[in-house]
């Protein structure tokens, strides 16, 4: 803009003059003189009325007088301090995102045309709603994700009036809500703030919200709700989940119109229906989660509107609603619930469908209910994906066996497990306990096997065996067999592959994990011809044995296991019996030599996991590996790049992060033709070269990230498709002379210490995105010396067109006079040939249909659409036929949809499920080979068997949030091709343990959360890295167990473990070194240790309020250089101790809401720092010597206009308006 851009703006705006819609032009440099506001704003408004800053790195913006822009948004503006307007300004939506803004803008009145305000994750501490007195034509207000404490209240007798009829404060720190605060809102219709530390609903003085349709205020900690004095005459949706509401209110007069009523996850103790007798509009109540036992009527009552009653994962073991009427009931969720009947109320209600758990229920009373499961009016839980039921007691010395025999010959079809919650057997529960029992089943499954030896008899039938926890298992004696074909076992104490393992001719898979294994013979494993998977992880094996003769018939193996064991040396040349192996598993382990004593093939080999040993020798030069793509010799101990490589013609990734590198030689690389990337980041390299010429057509990527490299010289290497080259983090002074050498490479060398003369001659580089570097809005804001001047830059904006059709199933769903039919396609067709572009979207409120809404249907319809929406689709079954070309299909109220069937499909990439009575993901999902979107939210899923998605190649979100699901099953053997999901969703479930080691399948996951399950262990079993996680969601579970020591997380910078039950700080942690923020707000811890954060080097905000913390100390010196943010509110703090802790950047501690009675002396160990102690009993004596630091705003108390508002005894004078509150 300083020289030709306002030309160039001109002119590309006179090409689209006479276009209904202005384009949207992204700049990717602006280059101004002074500031990107101001000024700017001015010249800009000539060419626009919207005006968007992907990154904003300004301290301040000014909206100069007279300013013609409507919408101004602003992301990443993580320097903004300061937001000034001038007046007479046309600004109608105003957007801030990550702002260092701690207040709302004194000059926000000037706005006055401003419609929609929005100031999140940024840093307010309060908020005046007098504020917006000037703002006649606001609507919408959105200060989410801030930190606000307070909500100022108005003066008694103000006339403030407001026009805003949403706001949002969600995601606060929040303790009060008075429902007072809202009376200048008369138009007000939506009030959200979950996610606060609201701990009671009040009004001080009588209130009431003519227009309030939503209060939402899941996720606080409210104990009380005070509905005297508040009328809410058009309140329909009261959200309160996750709150400490120990009984459901019984006056619930003033609500007449409440239509959901939403308590799950309290501590709601009893369900008495008579105190709803005043909502006469409520049509659903939720009160899953809590602690409810009995569920009655103490007196008649009538809900004429109620249709759903969610109740699941309660301990209701009674439900007498013989006093109710319900008379448009048709929902009742019983599931995970301690109940061991049905209840008696299908007569009472013929229209009701109740779901229940089948595991709890015993297999003779199910089937008197036969005909209500086929009616679809009694749904049960499935075991993983089975459907079944319970025996309970089974006693085989006396009629148990009758018993057994009778519940199979007359059980539903659909009933294919059986749970037994005790077998009581003659002797063992083994051996002819196993033959008896093969005559019902051809799989049994151990939950515990308490006995030393398990026996397969002579020509047992049974083809597999799960023991799942054997702890004093040392045996295994098998009989000839000729059916068995899986046998598991874990945490026993086998010390050795069972002698007898070759009499079972048809075994397929043999997994022994967590036992006592020290040593493997190879010997034992070949006479077992149809063997093709042997998992031996996570045992003791120190040695393998090689076979002592060659066998006559070469092995089956395919996959091998042996992770996390104690192996020292490797020699491959021992697999030689094994020709048909894929993969091989030996991570984990402390190898130190890996090599191969004589010339072998493996033709078939696509993986070799070798990373977290110890290995400093690697010799292939006797390896041929024709198959193998990739090698990860990561965190191993190598100090030079091995040079001796076998035959390995598609190895295209090559790792050696986190060793001992020194130097990197590229003519190390020279036999390897098809290499494209190299990662060698975290080691100690110094200088890369080429002692030779080397040529690599293939190669597109070296990372070289934080070593500490000072020389680069590519001379005698030609790379022609070397596309992007990483040094991060090193010890660079100058660019290294690529460009010319390499005229496609990009460059990153951001954090190096370039010098300013030579980094001058790139600008250009910079500017084309070729070479990446350090870059500020000003010098205070480098860690160097001094900067040179480049430019900024805006945002790139993209839009993408979709045709979305919403449809029904048949005529008998019509309540319109008219509507549109499939048959009258001509119109369909003309209507889409003939509208306008800019038209990107048809809503059909009725379509019908001859037969079914899927199948055949899809593919007439697939003429018109790429992307499809059900708003209710009430077939059981849907089905997407071969070859159809629909993108996207959104099946959004499902409520009979049972089964998805698929055919072969190559054009599917969204699936997405909602509300349904799905129980599986469905079984024909890798069929649709395109698929990258899975969402199947609040269904009936109750297991996911990670198997079910590795098909899926493509398949990058899977999304099963808000189901039933207790297990996660792992992969049975490792895919052949690694998974690309990066997004992984499963909040709200019934997940109790959580093992990050089973994700191991998924290198690229970027996003896991598991918020709001029942989880108490968070470990990682097995040593694993997830390089890209980016976010990690645990909070609301009931985590007490927290080991992340064998996971490395190199991009996670948060962590919350809020809302669990952690009664220590965790001191196991993992490689995280990017960890920036820690939360464990809402658990049992007692005193907090500042040292256990010593390995947390990036850490700068750490939040533990809502605990029951007595003391904060540190047991030894710890320095944490990036720590800015403590929160400690809401806790018994009676002392602090935080000498010995070396904070340079500390800014902030909240000590809000204790019992401290003196301020704790931090002003002198932390000069900068600023510390709130509102709400504490400090004694007045102590209060004054604090004053000048209360006025420079360093210091925060509890401050009242005169001393009858203060909840202390006594108060100290800060200025004539103003008291300190204190104690005497």
């Amino acid at each position: 803009m300083t020289s030709d851009g306002a030309a160039r703006l001109r002119h590309i705006l006179s090409l689209h003059t006479n276009e209904l819609l202005a384009p949207t032009i992204t700049v990717r440099k602006m280059v101004v003189a002074e500031s990107i506001s101001g000024t700017f704003i001015q010249r800009i408004s000539d060419y626009t009325d919207s005006l968007f800053y992907a990154t904003y790195r300004e301290t301040m913006f000014r909206i100069p007088a007279g300013s013609t822009i409507l919408e101004m948004y602003m992301g990443n503006a993580n320097h903004l301090r300061s937001f000034t307007a001038g007046p007479g300004t046309a600004l109608e939506s105003l957007v801030i995102v990550r702002s260092m803004l701690d207040r709302l803008p004194e000059t926000i009145g000037m706005l006055r045309r401003l419609r929609e305000l929005s100031i999140t994750e940024s840093e307010l501490a309060t908020v005046d709603f007098a504020s917006f007195a000037n703002n006649t034509q606001l609507r919408v207000v959105n200060l989410r994700n801030n930190c606000i404490e307070r909500i100022v209240p108005q003066l008694v007798g103000s006339t403030l009036v407001l026009g805003i009829e949403s706001i949002s404060l969600a995601t606060n720190r929040i303790l009060l809500l008075d429902m007072v605060n809202f009376v200048p809102m008369p138009l007000l219709r939506e009030i959200l703030m979950q996610e606060n530390r609201i701990q009671r609903i009040s009004a001080s003085v009588p209130f009431t919200a003519c227009k309030l349709i939503t209060l939402s205020l899941p996720s606080n900690r409210i104990t009380q709700i005070e509905l005297t004095g508040l009328t809410f005459p058009a309140l329909e949706y009261l959200i309160l989940d996750d709150n400490a509401l120990a009984t459901i209110p019984s006056d619930w007069t003033n609500v007449p119109s409440l239509r959901v009523l939403s308590l799950e996850r309290n501590h709601i103790q009893r369900l008495d229906m008579r105190s709803l007798h005043q909502l006469q509009s409520l049509d659903i109540l939720y009160l899953g989660g809590n602690r409810i036992e009995q569920v009655w009527a103490s007196a008649p009552v009538e809900l004429s509107s109620l249709r759903m009653l969610h109740l699941a994962q309660n301990r209701i073991r009674e439900v007498n609603m013989r006093a109710c009427r319900l008379p448009q009931i048709r929902n009742m969720v019983l599931t995970n619930n301690p109940m061991s009947t049905i209840p008696s109320l299908f007569k009472t209600f013929p229209q009701l469908h109740i779901s229940i758990d089948s595991l709890r229920v015993q297999c003779p009373l199910l089937l008197q209910f036969r005909r209500l499961m086929s009616e679809g009016r009694l749904s049960i839980d499935y075991i993983e994906d089975l459907m079944g039921c319970n025996l309970g007691v089974i006693n085989m010395t006396s009629d148990g066996g009758a018993k057994l025999r009778a519940a199979i010959e007359n059980i539903n079809d659909n009933i294919i497990a059986i749970n037994i919650d005790k077998l009581i057997v003659s002797s063992s529960a083994s051996g002819p306990f196993l033959q008896r029992i093969s005559a019902y089943t051809e799989a049994i499954t151990y939950v515990v096997y308490r006995d030393p030896v398990f026996q397969i008899p002579d020509g047992n039938t049974i083809e597999e065996f799960y023991l799942i926890g054997a702890p004093v298992l040392r045996a295994i004696v098998a009989g000839s067999n000729s059916h068995l074909k899986k046998l598991q076992l874990g945490n026993c104490l086998l010390d050795r592959v069972p002698p007898t393992l070759s009499k079972l001719v048809e075994l397929e898979e043999l997994i022994i994990t967590q036992c006592a294994l020290t040593a493997l013979r190879l010997d034992m494993l070949v006479a077992n011809h149809k063997l093709t998977t042997v998992d031996l992880s996570q045992n003791q094996i120190r040695q393998i044995l090689p076979v002592t003769a060659t066998p006559k018939q070469k092995s089956a193996i395919e996959t091998l296991g042996f992770e996390g064991n104690l192996l020292e040396r490797l020699d491959m040349a021992m697999f030689a019996i094994m020709p048909n192996l894929e993969k091989l598993d030996v991570r984990g382990n402390r190898i130190v030599r890996f090599e191969a004593t004589a010339p072998v093939t493996y033709a078939s080999l696509i993986r070799l996991s070798i990373a977290m040993n110890k290995i400093s020798y690697f010799d292939t030069r006797n390896l041929t590996l024709p198959l193998l793509v990739s090698i990860y010799m990561d965190q191993n101990d190598l100090t030079d790049v091995p040079t001796n490589w076998g035959a390995m013609p598609e190895l295209r990734y090559l790792g050696f992060e986190e060793n001992n590198l020194k130097r990197v030689n590229m003519n190390a690389f020279r036999t390897l033709h098809n290499l494209t990337s190299i990662y060698a980041s975290n080691n100690k390299i110094e200088s890369i070269r080429s002692s030779s010429p080397v040529a690599m057509p293939a190669l597109e990527e070296l990372i070289f990230d934080h070593n500490q490299i000072a020389s680069v010289n590519f001379s005698g290497c030609v790379f022609r498709n070397m596309d992007y080259i990483s040094m991060v983090d090193n010890q660079l002074t100058a660019i290294p002379p690529l460009f010319q050498l390499l005229p496609k490479v990009r460059m990153s060398v951001l954090s190096n210490p370039i010098k300013c003369s030579n980094m001058a001659s790139f600008k250009n580089r910079i500017i084309e995105d070729r070479l990446y570097v350090n870059i500020g809005a000003k010098q205070s804001e480098c860690d160097t010396t001094s900067s040179i001047v480049l430019d900024q830059s805006t945002r790139n904006r993209i839009a993408e067109k979709r045709l979305y059709v919403t449809v029904g199933a048949k005529q008998s769903e019509c309540d319109t006079t008219s509507s549109i039919a499939l048959d009258q396609s001509t119109r369909l067709r003309a209507a889409i040939e003939n509208i306008n572009d800019n038209i990107i979207a048809i809503n059909i409120d009725k379509l019908i249909v001859s037969s079914s809404a899927s199948g055949p249907f899809l593919q007439r319809i697939s003429a018109y659409t790429e992307t499809i929406s059900y708003v209710v689709y009430r077939d059981p079954v849907f089905q997407i036929p071969d070859g159809n070309t629909i993108e996207e299909i959104a099946l959004g109220g499902a409520g009979a949809l049972r089964a998805i069937v698929a055919g072969t499909n190559s054009h599917l990439k969204k699936l997405q499920l909602g509300n349904c009575l799905l129980d599986r993901v469905p079984p024909t999902l890798s069929k649709l080979v395109e698929l990258e979107e899975l969402i199947i939210t609040q269904c009936a899923l109750i297991a996911l068997r990670l198997d079910m998605l590795v098909a899926n190649h493509k398949l990058t979100t899977v999304d099963l949030s808000q189901n039933q699901i207790r297990q996660i099953l792992p992969v049975t053997a490792i895919p052949k091709q690694k998974s690309v999901i990066a997004n992984l969703v499963f909040t709200n479930n019934l997940l109790e343990r959580l093992d990050m080691a089973m994700f191991a399948i998924m290198p690229d996951l970027k996003r896991l959360e598991v918020e709001g399950n029942r989880i108490v262990r968070f470990e990682a079993t097995a040593p694993v890295t997830y390089a890209s996680l980016n976010r990690l969601r645990i909070a609301r579970n009931k985590i007490s167990y927290f080991d992340t020591r064998n996971l490395t997380l190199p991009s996670l910078t948060s962590i919350y473990m809020d809302h669990n039950e952690l009664t220590d700080i965790p001191t196991n942690w993992g490689a995280i070194p990017q960890l920036k923020y820690l939360g464990f707000e809402a658990n049992n811890l007692k005193r907090v240790d500042m040292s256990v954060f010593q390995t947390l080097q990036n850490l700068t905000s750490v939040y533990l309020g809502s605990n029951k913390i007595e003391s904060i100390r540190t047991s030894s010196p710890v320095t944490l250089p990036a720590l800015k943010d403590l929160s400690f509110y809401n806790n018994h703090i009676t002392s602090v101790n935080l000498r010995g802790c070396n904070f340079p950047e500390f800014g902030y501690i909240s000590l809000t809401d204790n019992h401290l009675t003196a301020i704790p002396p931090l002003f002198q160990l932390f000069r900068n720092g600023r510390m709130s102690v509102i709400s504490n009993p400090i004694k007045c004596s102590n209060m004054t010597s604090f004053k000048n630091r209360i006025a420079e705003r360093r210091l925060y108390v509890t401050v009242r206009a005169k001393q009858s508002e203060c909840n202390t005894t006594s108060s100290i004078m800060l200025d004539q308006s103003t008291l300190v509150c204190c104690e005497a």
